[in-house]
């Protein structure tokens, strides 16, 4: 019972750092996250430090912080695969697939890429499939293929629609 609690705890940090994102309140949700983090790595929740290494590293990555954003979403995917949750995995190798391609390794990023869509159909978990396809154009893009970036893109943009998402809220 308290380990739930702890984990709905950390959820509602998590959540309330999601929100200082959508706000650009960088710090505050930064030390959400933290916190976040902490209480799950304190009491043993390995998923949830996982999960919510994830969310401190696309705070690092929408700061411009680069390299700490990937070293966070590197301990994230190493968590998660350590413990075998899959579930997180496809957006969390999809976001180091984002930072790579935004970076120019853009074979690293497309490795990482492959990987997020594959779990993303294993799951069949729509939103992450939305995400992948829109991170394929960006890669498509970034390879000089705008024909088919442009394609990607708009189907990327047509899924999202069919969740009643946005590809803003996607990361």
């Amino acid at each position: 019972k308290q380990a739930k609690a702890r984990r709905a705890e950390a959820a509602l940090l998590n959540n309330l750092g999601n929100l200082r994102i959508r706000e650009e309140k960088w710090q505050e949700a930064t030390s959400l996250y933290e916190q976040s983090v902490a209480l799950c790595r304190n009491h043993g929740d390995v998923s949830g430090e996982g999960l919510f290494l994830m969310s401190l590293g696309y705070a690092y990555h929408l700061q411009g912080d680069l390299p700490k954003a990937l070293g966070l979403y590197q301990q994230s995917e190493a968590l998660l695969e350590a413990i075998g949750d899959r579930a997180p995995l496809a957006k969390v190798k999809g976001n180091l697939a984002n930072l790579y391609i935004e970076t120019g390794a853009l074979e690293r990023g497309e490795e990482k890429l492959l990987e997020a869509e594959g779990i993303a159909h294993e799951k069949g978990d729509p939103f992450s499939q939305a995400y992948t396809t829109l991170l394929r154009g960006d890669l498509w893009r970034k390879k000089g293929d705008a024909e088919q970036a442009l394609a990607a893109y708009q189907e990327g943009k047509r899924l999202f629609s069919l969740l009643g998402s946005t590809e803003e809220e996607a990361i």
